[in-house]
């Protein structure tokens, strides 16, 4: 699965960026972030109308999006997107679900985005990391879809959003950790 062209709007400037943030529903958002040729590109997907895609400087307006607390922003290897997000200059206080461990919590070996949304949603993905626009948005969108269906199943099986709470903010420190050398 590949999103059309048509799905997606590129946001060229900050001001373009912040004015499509401003018209997203409040609630949940997924965002994936990737890093070709030096360039972080940022996806973001909430489930209605096209997917945001931006990079280069333009990503600083995301910067309210990913520090409001009051809305639940949905990645898939919190590690990396963290990482990614800082290097950008952006915060990560929004990020509060995982896919990678949701999986993990519910006793998936297969992790990776590809294999989870043929798990669970019963679609094909490119393997490997996204690095094109189109791959880094339908990343995106798969991870809004995965958090639909793996949110519950992790609560069914007695892991409440505390729990996956407690695991991202571990993740975070681990990250930061190694980011300073800390192994």
């Amino acid at each position: 699965v590949t999103l059309r062209q048509e799905s997606i709007c590129v946001a060229e400037t900050t001001q373009d960026t912040i004015q499509f943030c401003s018209r997203l529903a409040p609630g949940v958002f997924s965002v994936h972030a990737t890093r070709s040729d030096e360039i972080i590109t940022v996806a973001v997907c909430s489930g209605q109308g096209p997917v945001l895609l931006t990079r280069g400087e333009a990503v600083h307006g995301l910067k309210t999006l990913l520090a409001d607390t009051e809305r639940l922003a949905v990645t898939h290897n919190i590690k990396g997107t963290g990482r990614l997000l800082a290097e950008a200059g952006l915060p990560e206080a929004a990020l509060g679900f995982d896919t990678m461990l949701a999986a993990h919590q519910l006793g998936s070996i297969k992790t990776a985005l590809p294999e989870l949304a043929l798990d669970w949603l019963g679609l094909r993905a490119a393997k490997g990391i996204a690095k094109s626009s189109e791959e880094c948005s339908t990343s995106a969108w798969l991870n809004f879809e995965l958090f639909h269906a793996l949110r519950p199943a992790t609560e069914e099986c007695g892991a409440p959003m505390g729990q996956m709470t407690k695991e991202i903010e571990l993740a975070k420190a681990l990250r930061r950790m190694e980011d300073v050398g800390l192994r």
